[in-house]
């Protein structure tokens, strides 16, 4: 038995390699394998269904607008003293409660205005409760209700409550 040149053994092994194409399924890619052919195209379909997805989350019925509407709201809580003067440094907290059970807090410190902005709030009725120094000096009972692209603006009154020497 002769030994094969070498040649001869890499042209045969590399021809057993490829598979043979199929008249009846013609290939986009002739050069790809196969796995890449089909991690392509599952991509593809996957990034299509994403921007339809988008497309119709960013789309509120009826309203006429389209990709980049908002689906969130600035809300600016101002806290003022018994005299009108702004409190900053004060908490702000804005609690609601979701369908599904589960709480949103928003919390925001006063400015020197005694102004809190919320850019980003998500719709919702949410209570509001101010803390200053710990201690809370409102709760407010009436819900604020967010809807999506507003700005609503809401000024709140406290009151200190005088304090009180410890009996020991």
């Amino acid at each position: 038995m002769s030994p094969l040149p070498r040649d001869a053994g890499l042209v045969a092994s590399t021809a057993r390699l490829r598979p043979a194409a199929s008249p009846a399924a013609p290939s986009l890619w002739p050069d790809l394998h196969a796995g890449t052919r089909a991690l392509v195209l599952a991509t593809m379909l996957l990034l299509a269904a994403h921007l339809s997805w988008a497309a119709s989350l960013a789309r509120w019925p009826g309203d006429g607008s389209s990709i980049g509407a908002t689906r969130t709201a600035t809300v600016v809580i101002t806290a003022l003293g018994s005299r009108g003067d702004p409190i900053p440094g004060a908490t702000v907290r804005l609690l609601a409660h979701r369908a599904d059970g589960d709480a949103v807090v928003l919390e925001a410190r006063t400015d020197a205005r005694g102004q809190a902005v919320f850019d980003s709030a998500p719709p919702g009725r949410y209570r509001v409760s101010i803390l200053f120094e710990g201690e809370p000096v409102l709760r407010n009972r009436r819900p604020l209700v967010v809807t999506p692209g507003e700005t609503i603006r809401e000024t709140y009154e406290v009151r200190f409550q005088p304090l009180v020497p410890a009996r020991f």
